[in-house]
């Protein structure tokens, strides 16, 4: 059977997601609705949409590619440095993608993915210097995962692990409850019993306003890019983006007089919901507050009242020495989840520009830390 690939300059969300939610294995990261999100990643990316069909037209498998450049996300967010954002495009174009590509057809499973690889791996070597941080779909059968894996490494992509927690939502409530860790359970004991913190979902205007300012105060705290400089900025871009209607979720902690101390934003999708920013107060850390410990417990219940599947608590590091990514994982391993481990492909086109870009890196996090210190210090 002959299998053609070719780009939908026009794609129908409609159905290009249907035939997303088709499939259990199907993600929101593989849908339109990421047009929503990418600019988590600086609003740069472009989508690029691509069929594998036969030869009567029928859709056997579909990617969704984001094309960008490795150093957009933290260009476009530095007004001064935004004028250099078409030359990084041009000289460190790069493609990814998240958890694809997607097989409809799977007795024809190795040919339709093997196209999709190879027509990206033709187009990333004309147009690209590397295809970075791509997954595979979060697939059921370990068979299927198993051929995908050998599929990518035969087009020569670079491997490297990456672990994350998953919290399964489809147990009832006590055993979700018994699955925390005792000190998690001691700390929303605690909380409940004072009554002095509660959670409730961003709806208006106030609330998105509270939440985007402990981002901001998040970000400066350790030492990031500030996403979104202005709060019009924030909900143009990100809080009222058309594409996260439905999807995109937020809760805010508050103190009993109504004070905003802890927010958390997630997406929810086929059965699935995903972290993506957390925000909190300096003042609810120096009070001990455990704002987060009721946030998390709050969407786990939520999650699990809505019929979702999966809390995706997205990646933590296991053998960190650095002591902050210790604490991250610690947190995170509060919350019974699952520990489970992925794989992430990469493949350089262009060695010469990877070293510049490492090279970048490095002096990036020089600069990070260099701030964190005179942080301290004063």
């Amino acid at each position: 059977m002959d299998i053609e690939v070719r780009e939908q300059p026009e794609v129908e969300a409609v159905e290009w997601d249907r035939r997303v939610l088709s499939l259990p294995e199907g993600s929101i990261n593989q849908s339109t609705h990421v047009e929503g999100f990418h600019s988590i990643t600086g609003g740069s990316a472009k989508p690029v949409y691509l069929v594998a069909e036969d030869n009567t037209g029928r859709v056997l498998g579909q990617l969704l590619l984001l094309q960008g450049s490795y150093a957009a996300p933290e260009i476009v967010s530095r007004p001064m440095l935004k004028p250099l954002h078409p030359l990084c495009l041009y000289f460190f174009n790069t493609y990814s993608w998240l958890e694809g590509p997607l097989v409809f057809e799977k007795t024809q499973f190795a040919a339709v993915h093997s196209a999709l690889l190879q027509y990206v791996d033709v187009k990333a070597r004309r147009r690209a210097f590397m295809v970075r941080r791509s997954t595979q779909p979060r697939y059921e059968d370990d068979t299927l995962r198993q051929c995908g894996h050998q599929l990518f490494c035969d087009y020569g992509f670079q491997t490297r692990k990456e672990t994350t927690f998953h919290v399964h939502l489809d147990r009832p409530h006590e055993e979700l409850w018994h699955g925390l860790k005792s000190s998690a359970r001691k700390n929303l004991k605690k909380i409940a019993a004072a009554a002095q913190l509660v959670v409730t979902e961003i709806e208006c205007s106030e609330d998105v306003q509270a939440y985007w300012e402990m981002l901001v105060e998040t970000q400066e705290r350790n030492g990031r890019f500030i996403s979104y400089q202005t709060l019009d900025q924030f909900k143009a871009e990100f809080w009222d983006n058309p594409h996260r209607q439905g999807i995109l979720k937020g809760l805010l902690c508050r103190t009993e007089d109504g004070h905003a101390i802890g927010g958390l934003l997630f997406r929810c999708f086929n059965g699935w919901i995903q972290e993506l920013g957390v925000a909190y107060t300096d003042y609810s850390i120096e009070q001990r507050l455990y704002g987060h410990d009721i946030i998390k417990w709050h969407l786990i219940e939520w999650g699990s009242e809505n019929g979702y599947r999966i809390y995706d608590l997205m990646g933590v590091e296991i053998d960190s020495a650095d002591k902050k990514k210790k604490g991250i994982y610690q947190f995170k391993a509060k919350w019974g989840g699952d520990l489970a481990e992925f794989t992430v492909y990469d493949k350089v086109y262009s060695l010469w520009k990877a070293e510049m870009i490492a090279f970048g890196g490095q002096l990036r996090d020089r600069s990070r830390n260099w701030k964190a210190r005179q942080k301290v210090s004063t």
